[in-house]
């Protein structure tokens, strides 16, 4: 039996939800599983269980007292393999490496572009925080990103071996609902509203797509800096009575509204992964998508969807309402990307992920 560390956020979203199962799964194979997770979740510990549940000390595990806790846990419970997500990937890393963890897991969510696109950050303290993370990426022993495009992002960005990386998307639950392919005036765009996210390009397409199809209502789900922004582009263009702003919604909530649509749209300019994609294919609706990074992982073009020139506000346009006017071809995209989801994407499939990471623990990587 192994033990693991395991770090994670605690929230309504799949990425958590991805990283609780992991944890389960690999206690119920009998390791002994500690999840750590940020956000001060005191309420949800449970350090008898297993897997057992601890929160970080700092809601962002990035201080000095989260370098402490995290040594003192090691020292404790000598784990075989520490798993690093987000803000705790340094502290699991180069503690793990001082402790003498044999198996230092980072997992690699987000392609530099997106990040550089969206932080507030200046430029030149970007370059810093890319030097440091270099260095880290250095003590890992294995880097998992969650595509393709994000392994390839951590070896040209950072410098890592491609042999060091792995691939493993994240894999989401059973969605509960499913769409009907009725509904042919409904699209849906689910992200945060930021910079990467590209949700303008959707807005610009909005006028053509109210002439084809002029009961159409365009719904964003999620919220950002860039709202405010988005709104006033909309009205500007005459086309704020067919946008909607619906703000950030619980996650079963979301996929209700996404499984009414006839269509679901991400307009990213970069992603990883493409989650909110992922997630329409789960209940078996349709997408329309920028042919960018990791999306090209998960929508099947010509299949489950449409791949489309990101910043298109035309070709968006087009393959939206080739789908709008077309019953046929929304049940049939429909039906295939829940296969797709099934497939590939569904945590049923948590175990074979779980073989990985219980493998890893097995031998030193280094």
């Amino acid at each position: 039996m192994s033990c693991f560390f395991i770090t994670a956020s605690y929230g309504d979203y799949s990425v958590s939800k991805y990283f609780r199962a992991l944890a389960g799964e690999l206690a119920r194979k009998d390791h002994r599983v500690i999840l750590i997770l940020a956000g001060q979740r005191h309420e949800v510990g449970d350090r008898d269980g297993n897997p057992s549940i601890l929160t970080w000390p700092s809601r962002r595990p990035t201080k000095w007292r989260d370098a402490v806790f995290l040594y003192s846990l090691i020292k404790e419970h000598r784990p075989d393999c520490i798993i690093g997500n987000f803000a705790a990937v340094n502290l699991c890393v180069l503690i793990g490496r001082l402790c003498g963890v044999p198996n230092r897991i980072a997992w690699y969510h987000t392609i530099t572009r997106a990040i550089d696109a969206d932080s507030p950050l200046p430029g030149w303290k970007r370059s810093l925080l890319k030097l440091r993370k270099r260095w880290v990426y250095k003590h890992a022993t294995r880097i998992i990103a969650n595509s393709a495009a994000a392994a390839n992002d951590v070896q040209r960005v950072y410098g890592v071996p491609a042999g060091k990386c792995l691939t493993l998307p994240c894999l989401i639950p059973e969605p509960g609902v499913l769409n009907s392919g009725e509904n042919s005036d409904k699209v849906v765009c689910v992200g945060r509203l930021y910079p990467s996210k590209g949700q303008a390009t959707l807005i610009r397409a909005a006028q053509r797509i109210r002439e084809a199809a002029p009961n159409v209502m365009i719904e964003f789900i999620g919220d950002g800096p860039e709202r405010q922004g988005c709104e006033a582009l909309a009205a500007s263009l005459g086309v704020d009575d067919c946008c909607r702003f619906a703000g950030t919604l619980p996650l079963a909530e979301a996929l209700v509204r996404v499984a009414s649509a006839a269509v679901s749209v991400t307009t990213s300019r970069n992603e990883a992964l493409g989650l909110a994609s992922v997630e329409a294919q789960s209940v078996g609706t349709p997408v329309v998508a920028s042919a960018v990074d990791g999306i090209t992982e998960v929508v099947i073009d010509g299949r489950t969807g449409f791949l489309v020139q990101p910043g298109d506000p035309d070709d968006f346009a087009e393959k939206i309402i080739a789908l709008l006017n077309n019953p046929e071809l929304r049940k049939r995209f429909g039906r295939r990307a829940r296969e797709h989801f099934e497939a590939t994407f569904c945590d049923r499939n948590i175990a074979r992920q779980a073989d990985v990471i219980e493998r890893m623990a097995g031998r030193e990587l280094e």
